[in-house]
């Protein structure tokens, strides 16, 4: 049995073919209307049951990622367990009579157990508080079932749980010790509401701040943007709230794990309608009493460092300072630059070169150079094997002939994205450097750095 996508990457077919290689192959099962950027990763592998009677696969023909059931001799699908939610991870018992899976709730993800004639599933483990449930297995016998669990202040370690219920059994003990746990900062759910109504959920890092002062916010948007913030650990969020900064990580439209009407209501779009999600964000937090609302800065990676510079271009004067790490400020360019999973990607979301070229422009800010006010820092990793993209040293020449204020650096070994041990260290003390001086009235500046507009 093997999966088969069109050409867009949108429609998915499920075969079956005889081991031996004779004949022609024959369709189980036909899905529509699911964008793939993991050219196959996101509809995944189906599953056929032990007895080989019945087959497992991923859908969004819900509105929302759940798995469907259909007889391997064809037939009309039907889900295992509908919900409003994302599901995961499914698993076929040995036995073949129960469907395990995880699924997604606002950022916190649990494991459940199903029958798979039908019913409603049952908890079979959660996190306590926030946390995510991941890489789910049965134990050969089909009693027990092996996870592991994460959350915003611990790394992920095994757990182990009877399948008749009873509470779990921890198996490791990967953390860091506890006197270093107890100083990370969990963050608080929260939401608003964006200017047309739509609520967006996000996650808020709180400084410890000495009485009477106030903190600057900062707004962190993921890549993506088909993506999301979960109950995970976030390294640099955490280095900025350590350091006096309010974070706010907002699952802006676009997200993933809301189903899909919010998936695609950025599509054609990209840093026009879903920058007042960002704006709204900045209004939340001036609701705040510890909050300084004169100041207030921007970052990201990928899609994350894209918005950045949206926002500079496109909410002029919002932000006090943006940093975009790895962000593009050009579709066009994006487009004739990337690799065919990020083509597929804009191709989907914008429409074809030539005919939608007016909507990758509209959401380029290189375009806008003459509305930032924004002081940006571009950062992105170079190396000899892979240089990958020669998009932020273009904005930056483009912001320097438009007498713009910026910094631009650099991370050696890297591709585009900026992912050693080493260099990373070395982008925080530069992020907190440029936030302090444009956010606190600070004199440092990111070392061995370009700056524009001398």
């Amino acid at each position: 049995v093997y999966a088969r996508m069109d050409e867009r990457w949108l429609e998915h077919e499920v075969l079956e073919r005889s081991a031996a290689g004779d004949g022609q192959p024959r369709t189980i099962v036909k899905d529509v209307d699911f964008f793939d950027y993991q050219a196959g990763g996101n509809f995944g592998y189906s599953l056929v049951s032990p007895d080989g009677s019945t087959l497992l696969f991923r859908s969004h023909r819900s509105g929302w990622i759940n798995y469907w059931i259909v007889p391997m001799a064809g037939g009309v699908p039907r889900p295992v367990a509908a919900e409003a939610a994302n599901q995961s991870g499914a698993r076929w018992s040995p036995d073949g009579k129960s469907i395990l899976y995880q699924a997604l709730w606002n950022g916190t993800q649990d494991l459940r157990i199903v029958a798979a004639g039908g019913g409603a599933p049952r908890v079979l483990a959660k996190p306590d508080g926030m946390g995510v449930i991941s890489n789910a297995e049965w134990s050969p016998d089909g009693r027990q079932v092996s996870f592991t669990r994460e959350t915003p202040t611990e790394a992920a370690d095994l757990f182990v749980v009877n399948t008749a219920g009873g509470a779990p059994r921890r198996l490791t003990t990967s953390s860091t010790a506890s006197h270093v746990a107890s100083r990370l900062i969990t963050p608080k759910k929260v939401s608003y509401k964006s200017p047309d109504g739509l609520t967006i959920q996000a996650y808020l890092y709180e400084p410890t701040l000495a009485p009477g002062s106030k903190a600057p916010g900062i707004l962190f948007i993921h890549g993506g943007p088909t993506s999301s913030f979960n109950d995970t650990y976030q390294a640099q969020v955490q280095y900025l709230a350590m350091r006096g900064y309010a974070v706010l990580l907002p699952n802006i439209r676009g997200s993933s794990g809301y189903g899909k009407i919010f998936e695609d209501a950025n599509n054609g779009c990209w840093g026009r309608c879903d920058l007042p999600d960002v704006t709204s964000g900045v209004e939340f937090l001036k609701t705040l009493p510890y909050i300084e609302p004169t100041r207030m800065g921007i970052t990201g990676t990928s899609y994350g460092g894209c918005m950045s510079l949206a926002a500079a271009a496109f909410a002029p004067g919002v932000f006090q300072a943006a940093i975009a790490a790895s962000g593009y400020g050009d579709w066009l360019h994006f487009h004739a630059e990337q690799e065919l999973r990020h083509v597929k990607l804009v191709e989907y979301e914008f429409g074809d070169l030539p005919q939608a070229a007016d909507k990758y422009r509209m959401s380029s800010p290189i375009f806008f150079m003459k509305e930032i006010q924004t002081p940006i820092m571009l950062i992105h990793g170079v190396g000899a094997q892979l240089p990958r993209s020669v998009a932020s040293a273009t904005f930056a020449d483009r912001l320097e002939m438009n007498y713009k204020p910026f910094t631009y650096k650099t991370y050696p070994n890297e591709n585009y994205y900026i992912r050693r041990r080493d260099n990373i260290q070395v982008m925080l003390g530069d992020m907190v450097a440029y936030f302090d001086q444009h956010l606190k009235d600070g004199i440092r500046e990111p070392a061995r750095a370009r700056e524009g507009t001398r």
